[in-house]
C-alpha cells in the first residue's frame, strides 16, 4: 500500500489541457508536447493552451524548448516572424492570445514582452533549440524569464491580487513551431535561479488550482449548437454573447470570422498589415475554417469512438448525409475527450468568406 501511494505521488500530474486551447493547437500524446498545424492557411494563424493548474501563491517556474520551426511558405512575412512562441502566464478563462489582454503576460521569440497589447523590448530574441523558463512570484507580484539557464531580470511587476484567487496558468501562443513544455525538476533542462524557485510540480495542494474550464466526463454532457439564418441576421453576435456568458464551457466558435482573429499580428487586424494581400488571406480564411470543422478529436490516449452526424447546409433542413467522426483520446489526466465538428456549407458560394454559417462547440467531452 505504501509503494503505490508513493507511486502516486511520483506520477506527473501538470499537463497542457487541449480543453482549453484553439482547435488548430495539436498537443500530443505525452500532454507535454505541441505543435502548430501550419500548412493550407493555417501558417498564418496564432494557436493558444494553457495548463491544467495554475499557482495561487509562491514562486514557481516552467520550461519550455522551441523543438521544431516548422517549414512553411509565407513570402511576404519576414523569416523572424514566421515561427515564433510566446510563452508566460495567464489567468483562466481569458483571452488565448497571451498579451494581448490585461489577464495575460509573455515574451516571444522577437525579443518583445507583451501585456494589454503593450510589446516593449525585452530579453532578445529566442530561437529553435532554445530552452525558456517562466518563473512566476506571487509573493513580490512578478514574472521573470530565463534563456538558456540566464536570468534576464524582471520582466513585469504588475500581477494583480485577484490572481492569488484566480490563479496564474502557464500559457503558451504560437505560430508555426513545436515545443515542449517541463513542469518537473527530475526532467530540467537548467537550474533554476535560485533555490527559492520551485518547479510547478513541486507546488503544494494548496498552492495549486485547477483549470475551471469544464472537462466534460460523457458524451451527454457535450454541446453542438448550429446557427441557422440569413446573412446579416446576428448568428455570430449572439454566438460571442453566448461564448462570453459562459467562459467555462470554452466553446468553440468554428467559422471564418474566428479565423480571421487568428490572423492577428501583435493584437492588430491582419489587415492593417497585410491590406494589399487581405482578399488572398480571406480566400484562405475559408478553407482554413472547414479543415477546423473537419479536424477528428485531439490526442492524447489510445481509446477512440466514433459516430454517426447529421451534416446539413444552411437552410436546408435535409440531411446531405452522414459521416462517421473517429474521435481519439485524451487528456493525462486520464480522462478522454470527444469533439464534435462537422462540414462547413454556405448558402452562396460567392459569399462563403463573408457569411459562414457558425458552429459552437464545447471541447472534446469524456468517455
Amino acid at each position: 500500500m505504501a509503494d503505490d501511494e508513493v507511486d502516486d505521488k511520483d506520477e506527473p500530474w501538470m499537463f497542457l489541457d487541449p480543453y482549453d486551447s484553439h482547435l488548430d493547437a495539436r498537443v500530443q500524446k505525452d500532454g507535454l508536447t505541441v505543435e502548430a498545424m501550419h500548412t493550407d492557411g493555417f501558417q498564418w494563424l496564432w494557436k493558444g493552451v494553457r495548463a491544467n493548474y495554475g499557482i495561487t501563491s509562491g514562486i514557481y517556474m516552467y520550461e519550455v524548448k522551441v523543438l521544431e520551426n516548422q517549414s512553411v511558405v509565407m513570402p511576404e512575412t519576414k523569416p523572424q516572424n514566421q515561427n515564433i512562441l510566446r510563452c508566460g502566464f495567464s489567468q483562466p478563462l481569458t483571452s488565448l492570445f497571451l498579451g494581448d489582454t490585461a489577464e495575460g503576460w509573455g515574451w516571444g521569440g522577437t525579443g518583445k514582452k507583451s501585456h494589454n497589447n503593450k510589446f516593449e523590448d525585452y530579453g532578445g530574441s529566442f530561437k529553435e533549440g532554445d530552452v525558456i523558463g517562466c518563473i512566476v512570484d506571487m509573493d513580490q507580484s512578478t514574472i521573470s524569464f530565463t534563456k538558456n539557464g540566464q536570468f534576464m531580470g524582471v520582466a513585469f511587476d504588475n500581477i494583480p491580487p485577484a490572481a492569488s484567487s484566480t490563479g496564474l496558468f502557464p500559457h503558451f501562443l504560437m505560430k508555426n513551431v513545436r515545443c515542449q513544455i517541463n513542469f518537473r525538476r527530475e526532467s530540467k533542462w537548467f537550474d533554476p535561479p535560485g533555490p527559492q524557485v520551485k518547479f510547478f510540480e513541486e507546488a503544494p495542494e494548496d498552492h495549486c488550482i485547477a483549470n475551471p474550464v469544464e472537462h466534460p466526463e460523457s458524451l451527454k454532457e457535450a454541446e453542438f449548437l448550429m446557427m441557422a439564418g440569413l446573412p446579416a441576421c446576428g448568428k455570430t453576435y449572439w454566438a460571442q454573447k453566448h461564448m462570453e456568458a459562459n467562459p467555462a464551457k470554452s466553446y468553440v466558435l468554428l467559422g471564418t470570422n474566428a479565423v480571421i482573429d487568428q490572423m492577428k499580428v501583435m493584437n492588430l487586424n491582419r489587415q492593417r498589415n497585410y491590406a494589399e494581400r487581405w482578399e488572398e488571406l480571406i480566400s484562405q480564411a475559408t478553407p482554413s475554417s472547414t479543415s477546423l470543422s473537419r479536424l477528428p478529436g485531439v490526442h492524447l490516449a489510445t481509446s477512440s469512438w466514433t459516430r454517426q452526424m447529421c451534416i446539413r447546409t444552411l437552410g436546408d433542413a435535409r440531411p446531405m448525409h452522414s459521416k462517421t467522426l473517429a474521435r481519439e483520446h485524451v487528456s493525462a489526466s486520464s480522462t478522454m475527450r470527444i469533439r464534435l465538428h462537422r462540414e462547413r456549407r454556405s448558402v452562396n458560394e460567392k459569399r462563403a468568406s463573408l457569411c459562414p454559417s457558425m458552429l459552437l462547440t464545447r471541447c472534446e467531452p469524456t468517455l
